[in-house]
């Protein structure tokens, strides 16, 4: 999107959240939850955000919230679950963030599907 220079700029972003009904009652059903008796997690959100840019891109040496509010959007999104999240019991795969970018590479105009073995950069 960037060499191709359809774009002058992608910003990437992911979140990770424990704070839902469904995930603390998880945590507490497993006593999962930090307290003064158990070394457990605090439930709570995570997010990162990276704007990527060629090195020449005046993109970044410009760059304001006004002007990247007026700027942006949302070309693609997705969302899926780890089927086995820390803590599980399981190995841990990635399997619910390969999926969420499997999907959004989908989604993208222009996506063509690569036939043959996946080659290195």
């Amino acid at each position: 999107m960037l060499v191709g220079g359809r774009f002058r700029a992608v910003l990437i972003g992911m979140i990770d959240s424990l704070a839902d009904g469904e995930s603390i009652a998880a945590l507490a059903a497993s006593d999962r939850l930090l307290s003064s008796d158990t070394e457990g997690l605090l439930p709570g959100e995570g997010a990162v955000f990276v704007l990527a840019a060629l090195d020449d891109s005046e993109v970044i040496h410009n760059l304001d919230a006004r002007t990247a509010s007026q700027a942006m959007r949302v070309l693609a999104w997705s969302s899926a679950d780890e089927r086995h999240p820390l803590g599980s019991g399981k190995p841990q795969r990635a399997e619910g963030l390969s999926a969420a970018f499997r999907d959004l590479r989908r989604q993208l105009p222009g996506y063509r599907r690569r036939s043959g073995p996946a080659r290195n950069r």
